[in-house]
């Protein structure tokens, strides 16, 4: 269905074109009036239109080149930076330009703002938060722009009285001036005796946190009495080792007022360090027991050693026992590690649904062996390893007993996500141990290995597999013999093949698959002499996928597949989103449902929280 329609928009008439993709139930609206807008016209195309039973509508607003709205949605991002850089392929917009745009709409749909070389202690500045102070509640404010600077009069007067229902806090590092007024809050501040409080505030993200006065870090904390999620992020190196300018455990001990009230569920903290860990298990020790759901740890810059105490960790882990629910100890560069050793001992967490683990080296600990700490344990990640065979080169005969003692117990999992290839015989026994797996992330070394996969795990839902390079891994997809598939692939066409030719477990097995994304391990960095055998070529590709007619939603990244092939997929499979790519990442057949895709690839991420 395709339609166009004239909307009456405040300065005239505008062309809003309004396009349904073919069988997705999905509208895309392309509208030529500002952003302001959006929320008018699209609730006055539903009506329109009767689209009310539509899963998805977005809504592209191409005058400011803004991204995807979603139905309904009374919510739109402002990144103002965006308008002065060029870079971000915006047209050049001033603050100016857009408070006056603001000013002569007749509602104002924005809640989020970043602001950057914001014109602080202006008229535009008033006139702003004037404007959209009230429906505020995301908000990241950088507190030294184009040389103006603002002191904590002007913050405490943002949150106080300029922005009433901000939700989300995000400061940025703070300057040297910053750091001497250190008080948010001073005595004189507030006519009143009791302190200030901003109980909108839930989530407060905190860049360079050793670079705030501990007095401003205090009184920031205090206030906020309702406050569930706390982000503390380093900017640099030097933030990393420490200024030297405040005694490091005070800086950290102004956790201690974070969540007075019982309210902090979620703590991220990155690059971590004994003195914070202390605070931290002054603060749990003062609330008699845990008071986290989430507790995620994650390293970013490039040092030889985490300055972390694994007698502290523990110690820390033990007061959080009773309330964790997700736990994740990683890291985001191949340098740093938080090596635990075997005989780290993980308490018994009742409640831990989530636990990530991102480590190398055959000396770490092993996550599958602490099963029997998790009863609840269904979502398990696990990282990076330099031991060729996953389990049989760490584990003697007492410890493979071990596992199989406690097998019960792994089978709760039903979301797995390995990093590092793993051969055909680990994989035989992870599909005992965890049976129950219903969305798995893997990389697998060998066709052997695939074949692993389609045997043990028959019940997948979610399937994301790449694989290195194997010589015949197209074979692995269709549970035909090596020979066979060599005659057969040399014919290329697309005759369905025999079914008496595939005498192995296969792809085609997977009968409740809805999700399936293949991907090549070494595919981007190809150019030249690419050996096809290496990528589903467009016989194997076609015979593996056109049996699974329950399949909703695929993705094939770097593959040898040919349009035709694509093509003759998509006329026989009931897909809702697709993507098919070659070995250069260029889609070859366009793709449907890009959201939904890229929802798909997202969906192990450990930010779901």
């Amino acid at each position: 269905m395709s339609a166009a329609m004239m909307m009456e928009g405040r300065n005239g008439g505008d062309t809003v074109e309004v396009e349904e993709q073919a069988g997705s139930g999905d509208v895309e609206v392309v509208v030529g009036l500002h952003p302001l807008l959006v929320d008018t016209v699209l609730d006055h195309l539903m009506e329109c239109l009767h689209l009310s039973d539509l899963k998805n509508a977005r809504l592209v607003c191409q005058k400011w080149n803004q991204s995807v709205l979603p139905r309904f949605r009374k919510t739109f991002t402002a990144e103002i930076s965006s308008y002065l850089n060029p870079q971000y392929g915006m047209q050049p917009k001033v603050v100016e330009d857009f408070v006056e745009d603001m000013r002569e709409s007749k509602e104002i749909p924005f809640t989020r703002y970043i602001l950057a070389d914001f014109p602080w202690k202006t008229q535009v500045a008033d006139d702003f938060f004037w404007l959209v102070g009230r429906t505020l509640t995301e908000f990241t404010p950088w507190l030294q722009m184009n040389g103006r600077q603002w002191d904590l009069g002007d913050l405490r007067n943002l949150l106080l009285y300029h922005c009433p229902r901000l939700e989300k806090l995000y400061v940025s590092p703070a300057p040297q001036w910053f750091r001497r007024q250190k008080q948010l809050f001073p005595p004189s501040s507030s006519s009143c005796r009791d302190t200030p409080t901003l109980p909108s505030i839930k989530e407060i993200v905190i860049n360079s946190f050793r670079s705030y006065p501990v007095e401003f870090l205090q009184d920031l904390f205090s206030a906020t009495i309702n406050l569930q999620k706390l982000n503390i992020r380093c900017q640099n190196e030097d933030d990393v080792k420490g200024t030297g300018e405040w005694p490091e455990v005070s800086v950290f001990g102004a956790i201690e007022y974070a969540g007075r009230e019982r309210t902090l569920n979620t703590l991220i903290l990155v690059d971590i360090s004994d003195n914070l860990l202390h605070s931290l298990i002054h603060l749990s020790n003062k609330k008699e027991h845990g008071y986290l759901r989430l507790l995620k740890f994650t390293w970013v810059y490039q040092r030889d050693e985490c300055n972390v105490s694994v007698q502290l960790l523990q110690k820390f882990l033990f007061c959080q026992r009773l309330t964790l629910e997700y736990l994740m100890l990683d890291q985001f560069t191949k340098f740093d590690r938080l090596i635990l050793p075997h005989n780290f001992v993980f308490p018994i967490m009742p409640n831990l649904t989530t636990f990530s683990y991102g480590h190398e080296g055959s000396d770490c600990v092993e996550p599958f062996s602490l099963s029997e700490n998790f009863p609840q344990l269904r979502t398990l990640q696990t990282g990076y390893y330099s031991d060729e065979s996953y389990f049989s080169s760490r584990m003697n005969t007492f410890e493979m007993q071990r596992f199989w003692i406690y097998s019960a117990v792994t089978t709760n999992v039903t979301t797995f996500h390995i990093h590092k290839p793993v051969l055909a015989k680990d994989i035989a026994l992870m599909t005992k141990m965890m049976g129950s797996v219903r969305r798995l992330k893997i990389v697998v070394y060998s066709r052997e290995a695939m074949t692993q996969v389609w045997k043990g795990w028959q019940q997948l839902e979610t399937l994301s597999l790449s694989h290195k390079s194997i010589k015949d891994v197209d074979s692995g997809f269709t549970g035909i013999p090596k020979e066979e598939y060599f005659r057969l692939v040399t014919e290329n066409n697309y005759q369905e093949d025999p079914v008496s030719l595939a005498v192995e477990p296969s792809l085609r097995d997977l009968k409740h698959l809805r999700s399936l994304v293949i991907m090549d391990g070494l595919c981007s960095h190809l150019t030249t002499g690419v050996d096809i055998y290496t990528l589903l070529s467009d016989f194997t590709g076609y015979n593996a996928i056109k049996y699974l007619t329950h399949l909703k939603e695929i993705a094939i990244e770097g593959s040898m597949l040919t349009q035709q092939c694509c093509m003759k997929l998509l006329d026989e499979l009931k897909l809702e989103a697709w993507r098919f790519t070659d070995m250069h990442s260029a889609d070859l057949v366009p793709p449907q449902n890009i959201r939904q895709i890229e929802r798909f690839f997202n969906e192990f991420e450990q930010e779901r929280y």
